[in-house]
């Protein structure tokens, strides 16, 4: 199934921006229209009419979160409707705490929702730092641990205050990187660094 992971964001209601983004590194991603959650734009890009999809949110027990997620739910019900799919929203709440143990657990909540054959991606762009950490944590353990699970997209969103405009970053190549430097280490080869400046070139060279 096509999972989509994103967090609430934290700000007021009333300041949560709602811009047309502008894609970088991804042509899917580029919208017609403006939304207030960059995974809008994932889902946009890569659902397909007829597809039922699982959009897995991480929700803290912030009042702000709580209000922004009825925001959400008005964007995706008008997107799905527009495009023609279906979709099943999976809330975990989670407690506004930034202690290790709490961020743990959730991870060990989100991993649960994984399973094989999934094709999976994630916006990185709300919540706290260590939960785009938790995140990436999960992409990891789906990539690794579960039989033919793909990742589609990792995204992150910006507002540019120099140009005035909202840009939303396909970054799932810093996942691959990721990988390739383990593949690298547990390999053995002699000179690592070597090997990922090329890996860097040529993915510079793709852009």
């Amino acid at each position: 199934m096509k999972k989509f992971i994103t967090v609430m964001p934290l700000q007021p209601k009333d300041k949560l921006m709602k811009s047309n983004y502008r894609a970088v590194g991804n042509s899917k991603l580029q919208c017609d229209f403006d939304t207030s959650f960059p995974v809008i734009t994932i889902i946009n890009g890569y659902v397909e009419k007829e597809d039922d999809i699982e959009i897995i949110i991480l929700r803290q027990q912030h009042e702000n979160a709580i209000a922004n997620y009825e925001i959400f739910i008005e964007e995706i019900s008008s997107l799905s409707e527009r495009n023609g799919f279906k979709y099943k929203l999976n809330v975990i709440d989670i407690p506004y705490d930034n202690r290790p143990s709490v961020h743990l657990n959730t991870f060990a909540k989100l991993a649960e929702q994984i399973n094989d054959e999934d094709f999976v991606n994630a916006c990185v762009t709300y919540g706290t730092k260590p939960l785009s950490q938790v995140e990436i944590m999960t992409i990891n353990y789906a990539y690794r641990a579960k039989h033919n699970c793909s990742i589609g997209a990792i995204v992150y969103g910006e507002y540019d205050h120099n140009e005035n405009i909202a840009k939303v970053y396909d970054i799932t190549s810093l996942f691959f990187m990721d990988e390739m430097v383990r593949t690298i280490s547990e390999h053995g080869v002699k000179n690592p660094l070597k090997s990922i400046k090329n890996m860097v070139a040529d993915d510079e060279s793709e852009d």
